[in-house]
């Protein structure tokens, strides 16, 4: 694979970012050798650290590890320069670098240090250097079928890749994380598909991984288009979609419903969300999910229910469609008043944000909605 690296910026001499192409993933890099002119310079250093890094950098004594932290420090400078993000934003959780939203990861070996960031979808990232001593471990992480198949080097950085991407403490690399091609990898802790991407610099090898597909959900109050947007969009990307679990249901069993009714529902829909993306290569749509079934249950019993709470949302971005649409009657629609619209509407807004979700408000007549609806993900630089 060749990558179109930008020139050298000015403001991060040395560092050079490309992007890889899956839905807005950018990479950056910078040699080892670079770092180390630069942290012999008289300058302050602050600027590429965030404060919890920039203190543990000062307590390093000058050399090879030292460098190294830099270089990985000003490789993620760069590539933030992607993202709304800065360095200092950058915190941990344990020993794992994160940012409120959106996701990176950090590596050196060999002759560089790399840094990648994707605004929606966890990545890992592993940079390798030539090992003797590979081949005496390799076995210990690796399966008899991904020994004969694949070459050590990227064997070794798809695991090291998806355990950064899965952010998961004690996986057991050779039995939960599965190289399934020179392209994919399997997480079977949390059944998650890694995208691989794998290439040379000079003699390192690295090696990419991105959790695939992308889900989208469209969601919002009652009778704001969401179905219709939902299948435009699908269609626009030639992609597949969720239908609405809760119509069927209620189509067979029908329009009277108890609170174990509607747990069910929560249930399938969920379950019919999983498998279409466990099914799906790279992006996927669905037309409500669990939280349409929060905010139901707390409107219709005056109550959260436990079990739908508990349940996570699975969306990596979520769509929220505005209630400007007319009222279009429906048997299975319950709240025709405007007020009770743009109140459901608010507690959509409520449980994103509150989920620290990333979200999109949606508007328009007509085809106006699907355009602005693509127009809010060209904005985020994650249309395919």
């Amino acid at each position: 694979m060749k990558f179109i690296w930008s020139g050298k910026d000015n403001k991060i001499q040395g560092t050079e970012v490309a992007e890889i192409g899956h839905f807005g993933l950018y990479i950056a890099r910078i040699s080892l050798q670079q770092a180390a002119v630069f942290e012999a310079t008289d300058r302050d250093w602050s600027a590429f650290f965030s404060p919890a890094d920039h203190a543990r950098w000062l307590t390093m004594q000058v050399g090879p590890r030292r460098t190294a932290f830099l270089a990985a420090r000003i490789a993620l400078s760069g590539v933030l320069q992607k993202s709304s993000w800065q360095i200092r934003d950058l915190y941990y959780e344990g020993d794992r670098p994160v940012l409120q939203r959106g996701f990176i990861s950090l590596s050196h070996g060999g002759s560089w240090a790399m840094a990648a960031y994707h605004p929606l979808l966890e990545v890992g990232i592993d940079v390798e250097g030539p090992r003797s001593q590979l081949s005496k471990v390799i076995k210990r992480v690796a399966s008899e079928r991904e020994c004969r198949e694949f070459e050590e080097p990227l064997i070794w950085g798809a695991k090291e890749s998806v355990y950064k991407a899965a952010g998961q403490a004690g996986l057991d690399w050779r039995r939960e994380i599965e190289v399934q091609g020179p392209k994919q990898a399997f997480c079977s802790r949390g059944r998650k598909r890694y995208a691989l991407e794998s290439f040379k610099m000079d003699q390192d090898q690295v090696v990419l991984a991105l959790r695939k597909p992308l889900r989208i959900v469209v969601t919002g109050p009652e009778s704001s288009g969401k179905s219709l947007l939902a299948a435009g969009l699908a269609r626009h990307f030639s992609t597949l979609w969720t239908t609405e679990v809760a119509r069927e249901y209620l189509a067979e069993h029908g329009a009277d419903y108890e609170p174990e009714d509607l747990l069910c529902m929560a249930k399938l829909q969920a379950q019919q969300s999983q498998e279409l993306a466990e099914s799906s290569l790279d992006l996927v749509f669905d037309d409500t999910d669990l939280l349409t079934y929060r905010i139901w249950f707390l409107e219709k019993y005056g109550r959260p229910s436990p079990e739908i709470e508990a349940m996570p949302l699975e969306g990596d971005l979520y769509l929220l469609c505005m209630p400007d649409l007319a009222w279009a009657a429906d048997p299975l629609r319950e709240y025709p008043r405007e007020a009770d619209r743009q109140r459901h509407f608010e507690l959509h807004k409520e449980y994103l944000e509150k989920e620290a979700k990333p979200y999109a408000l949606v508007s328009g007549q007509g085809s106006a909605r699907k355009m602005n609806a693509l127009r809010a993900l060209e904005a985020l630089g994650i249309l395919p």
